[in-house]
């Protein structure tokens, strides 16, 4: 992977006119079964033995993903585990996209605390969509071209925290995100301001129309939930070609994962995230 510099500073969110890039259908899930020609499917965990249970499938004519995760590994009483079920477009489509949309609901959701975890605020159930788009040149590349230090990502998710109650607890928040990965699997990563906050809330089983899209030409990131489009700009330079950072932007993706609290006392917690995914397009 060769190194290209780009010097990243505070990023400004604006919700303004963007002219986004012209997008066609990639999978309506109209098929019996998920197209293997479109598609790979994978699972990954921090810890072994998290997954409870993984679920890919078409249902009513829409792509269903969910998680099941239970925190019951000795692993003290700080810190969280994370367990993923992913889609990803397959290695000739992806390095090619620079634009993703999708219709994302979540079906589905729980999350629980931990008495004897005080750090549990983090903790949370999402979907997601996303990848990414370039290399910064902030860290040394590694001679590993799967070493994600120094990759730089876009998402934009539904997730659940913990931290809810009351009327709250049936809503889900809606983020755009930017970050760049400070280690070989992007756990350790910097968030680049003002992304990582909640921009809108919906309710379980509320259809919304997402997307995350790489603006070279504006320097940027538009992020597009609803009939809102907005602007997240990044200062710097990176090389456009593909070629010249594969093969991490290969990793675009749908995702569904669960954060869970690590926990010794009971309950222990579980967590679900079962969410639906439709008519994705692509740049």
């Amino acid at each position: 992977m060769r190194t290209i510099i780009i010097t990243l500073c505070a990023l400004l969110l604006m919700a303004i006119p963007v002219k986004a890039e012209e997008m066609v259908l990639y999978d309506n899930f109209n098929s019996f079964l998920i197209e293997p020609t479109k598609w790979h499917g994978l699972q990954f965990q921090q810890t072994y033995d998290l997954v409870r249970e993984i679920v890919r499938e078409i249902k009513g004519r829409k792509l269903r993903m969910a998680i099941v995760g239970h925190s019951d590994i000795e692993a003290g009483d700080t810190g969280n585990k994370w367990a993923t079920n992913c889609l990803r477009p397959t290695y000739e489509v992806a390095e090619k996209i620079t634009a993703l949309r999708a219709r994302m609901r979540v079906n589905h959701f729980w999350v629980m605390d931990c008495d004897s975890n005080p750090n549990t605020n983090w903790s949370h159930a999402r979907a997601r969509m996303g990848g990414i788009f370039f290399h910064g040149g902030n860290l040394a590349d590694s001679e590993d071209p799967w070493d994600f230090t120094g990759d730089v990502m876009a998402d934009i998710l539904i997730r659940k925290q913990i931290d809810d109650s009351g009327p709250s607890r049936s809503l889900l928040e809606v983020v755009p995100r930017v970050f760049e990965c400070f280690d070989y699997n992007c756990d350790n990563v910097e968030f680049l301001e003002p992304t990582n906050e909640p921009v809108r809330t919906i309710r379980r089983g509320q259809p919304i129309t997402l997307g995350v899209e790489c603006d070279e030409s504006r320097d940027g990131f538009i992020f597009q939930y609803g009939r809102q489009k907005d602007f997240v700009s990044y200062a710097g330079t990176y090389n456009p070609n593909p070629e010249d950072f594969f093969p991490s932007t290969l990793l675009k993706f749908l995702r569904v994962q669960v954060i869970m609290p690590n926990c010794t006392s009971p309950p222990r917690p579980m967590y679900l995230m079962d969410a639906s995914f439709d008519n994705v397009y692509v740049n």
